[in-house]
């Protein structure tokens, strides 16, 4: 069990990791997975959520859904390459492809992207 220097610990390293991010991103720009993972970390450790709003200005309702979130393994990570799909198989006019909610289609010399969020 954590002590309550180590919640305080905690806290001023989440404050810090935020102040950077909030400083060098404009407002409502999505918290990145890193710093998301670190605040349900502090929630699971026993840090009560209603105090992540005053300290970070994390709300209830952002812990909520982040806790819905795909597991970290299944993000994408930030700057990763790109990830080539093979569309069109050699010698045909037509074909489509999906991976992780993105379709791509080629057909009659147009290339159709879908996303699905």
């Amino acid at each position: 069990m954590k002590t309550a220097d180590d919640h305080h610990a905690c806290l001023r390293n989440l404050r810090r990791e935020f102040a950077t991010f909030r400083r060098r991103y404009p407002p409502h720009t999505r918290v990145p997975g890193q710093l998301r993972r670190a605040v349900l970390e502090a929630v699971r450790s026993g840090i009560d959520p209603a105090l992540l709003k005053g300290e970070l200005g994390v709300t209830g309702a952002q812990v909520a859904k982040w806790r819905q979130c795909p597991s970290p393994t299944q993000e994408i990570a930030f700057g990763a390459g790109p990830r080539v799909l093979e569309v069109v198989p050699s010698g045909t006019g037509t074909g489509a492809v999906r991976a992780n909610g993105l379709r791509v289609s080629y057909e009659a010399g147009r290339l159709l992207l879908e996303l699905s969020l």
